[in-house]
């Protein structure tokens, strides 16, 4: 591994992307939102997201909606909002389920090293408390 000072830092930082080849991407987090039950919308959706076939979900209808991009986190509410507005707007009905999850994608091309392995002890020292948060039914789940 280089370290590098990545052009649009002042600090140097842990470069990944120049290593393996990725552009820069704007937005902080990505999103995908997985559910069972029926009446989901997708086609027309609203302009932040996108409707993904997600073979591990079950019942007569299901829907994994995501971002199309990553946003900023200001803009994250005003996303979800437009999203439970459709549904409502065409009657979705959730069911609960074991299958279904929440998946947060948080983009760290610009943590510097030592925040990265930071954030990656830090999860892993609640991962646990914010499972038995979720549930029983979550626990020991093998889904995400």
């Amino acid at each position: 591994m280089v370290f590098q000072r990545a052009m649009h830092r002042q600090r140097p930082a842990l470069d990944l992307r120049s290593q393996i080849g990725h552009a820069y991407t704007t937005g902080k987090v990505g999103l995908e939102l997985e559910f069972e039950g029926n009446s989901f919308q997708k086609q027309d959706l609203p302009k932040q997201w996108s409707h993904h076939v997600d073979h591990s979900l079950r019942g007569e209808d299901n829907a994994e909606y995501v971002l199309r991009r990553p946003l900023e986190f200001d803009q994250i509410p005003e996303a979800l909002d437009d999203l439970w507005a459709m549904m409502d707007k065409h009657g979705t009905v959730l069911s609960e389920s074991n299958r279904t999850s929440v998946h947060v994608h948080l983009n760290c091309q610009d943590f510097h090293l030592n925040r990265l392995t930071s954030f990656i002890a830090l999860y892993a020292i609640v991962e646990d408390i914010l499972t038995q948060w979720c549930g029983d039914h979550r626990v020991g789940n093998l889904f995400c």
